[in-house]
C-alpha cells in the first residue's frame, strides 16, 4: 500500500476481491482456497465469478469493474514471474449509460432550480452548473 500509494480503499477492495474470488473458486472445484494455484483461475472460473457477483451477490457493474480491475493487476504482476502463464481474464461487459445530447429549457430550468441552496452542498452544486 505504501510503495504504490495506493489509498486504503483500493487496497480493501483489492483483498476483497480475492476474498470472493478465492471462495467462488474453492467452492467451484471442491478445494480449500490453499490448494488452489494460478492454473485454477481460468477464463471460464472468473466469468462465472463476475456473473456471480451480479447475479448471486448483487453487485453493481462498477463493483464488476472494480473486482475485474483488480483481477488484472495481480496477473500482469503473476506474469513478470511467470511469462509462460500470461492470460487476460473474462474482458469486461460494457453497462448500459444514459445518453443525453441536449436538454430542453424546461428540463435546464429544473436542473439549476434543483440544488437546495440554503445548505452548503446545494450552494456548492448551483455554483457548478453552467
Amino acid at each position: 500500500m505504501l510503495q504504490l500509494q495506493e489509498s486504503r480503499r483500493t487496497f480493501a477492495d483489492y483483498r476483497d476481491t480475492f476474498t470472493f474470488l478465492l471462495g467462488f473458486a474453492g467452492r467451484r472445484t471442491g478445494w480449500q482456497p490453499t490448494r488452489l494455484s494460478i492454473a485454477d483461475l481460468d477464463a471460464p472460473t472468473i466469468g462465472a465469478f463476475l456473473q456471480h457477483l451480479e447475479t448471486v451477490r448483487g453487485n453493481t457493474a462498477a463493483t464488476r469493474h472494480i473486482r475485474l480491475a483488480a483481477m488484472q493487476s495481480f496477473l500482469r504482476y503473476e506474469a513478470y514471474g511467470h511469462p509462460d502463464t500470461r492470460r487476460d481474464p473474462a474482458g469486461p461487459e460494457r453497462f448500459d449509460r444514459a445518453i443525453v445530447n441536449h436538454l430542453t429549457t424546461t428540463e435546464t430550468d429544473a436542473l439549476v432550480a434543483a440544488p437546495d441552496r440554503s445548505a452548503r452542498t446545494g450552494r456548492r452544486d448551483h455554483a457548478l452548473l453552467p
